[in-house]
């Protein structure tokens, strides 16, 4: 099964950023890799705790040509906290600039239970 991808300006200075947003008052971890074009050399580029129902933004700091056909990959815990709520929500969005990317939003909600793991990734398109 093929990642899904994103659509980006190879051309435009504004810069690539990733939006992680763990909601409804849980628990949440995130990761976030780029994996080179080839698939081998994986490179961390933000990670943190979000709990306060407002997006983690992580830019990223070369020019936006550079990662094209490269693999964004990210890796979400979400836990129930003690007074919090039983349902969670979460959104990777990936945009330019002050621009959401085409086929660059991804959601889930749902039950948490004890707790979800959310493991997933998209490849970047340069156009």
């Amino acid at each position: 099964m093929a990642l899904p991808t994103i659509q980006f300006s190879k051309a435009s200075a504004s810069v690539l950023q990733v939006d992680v947003l763990i909601g409804n008052l849980v628990y949440g971890y995130y990761e976030l890799f780029l994996w080179d074009r080839g698939g081998t050399v994986q490179t961390k580029i933000g990670g943190g705790v979000n709990n306060d129902d407002l997006p983690d933004t992580i830019k990223l700091p070369n020019a936006p040509a550079t990662y094209d056909g490269q693999t964004l990959q990210w890796r979400i815990d979400a836990a129930p906290l003690p007074n919090g709520d039983t349902t969670y929500s979460v959104r990777v969005r990936v945009r330019q600039g002050e621009n959401d990317l085409p086929g660059g939003t991804f959601s889930w909600g749902g039950d948490l239970g004890d707790g979800k793991e959310i493991v997933g990734g998209a490849v970047l398109v340069g156009k």
